[in-house]
Order: C-alpha cells, then structure tokens, then sequence
C-alpha cells in the first residue's frame, strides 16, 4: 500500500526585496501580487519513504538543501538521500 501526504506553506518575505530575473527592473519589489509557496510531496510504501519538497524560488545552494535534508530525516526518518530539494 502506498501512503502519500501533501503540504504547503506561504514563505513571502516581509518587506521589499531585489528580485532576481528582472533584468530590466530598477529598484526592490513594491508589494506582492502572489504568495511565494514551498510545497512537498511525502510518499511510503512501507518499505521506502521519500520526500519532493518545491520552493518558489530562482535557486538554494547545497548548504540549505543538506540543512533540510538533515531536518526531513531527523523529524520524519525519511533518509537524506530520499530528499529531493527543487527550486
């Protein structure tokens, strides 16, 4: 039998902010026209567990990733190895 499991969470920052990927754009962000969402995908056959976690944003770098990976796997006992990190 397979067990899955979703959730999300609003992880807009408060506050103006540069964007990256507007090359053309002068100045920080001026408000907030959609929430940004950090959403993950749990799954358990039994046997395996693994976790997609997506993040509404340009990139994370390795750091943060071994950071969540080592949370995901100390709170949920899925291994880090099972955690896949998107953004």
């Amino acid at each position: 039998m397979l067990r899955a499991g979703v959730a999300q969470r609003v992880i807009t920052p408060a506050g103006s902010w540069p964007m990256d990927g507007y090359i053309l754009r002068d100045g920080p962000s001026c408000g907030v026209l959609d929430d940004l969402l950090a959403q993950v995908l749990f799954l358990d056959d039994g046997q395996t567990r693994a976790v997609l976690v997506t993040l509404d944003l340009v990139g994370v770098d390795a750091a943060f990733t071994a950071r969540l990976r080592a949370a995901v796997e100390e709170r949920y006992r899925v291994p880090g190895h099972h955690v896949l990190v998107t953004a």
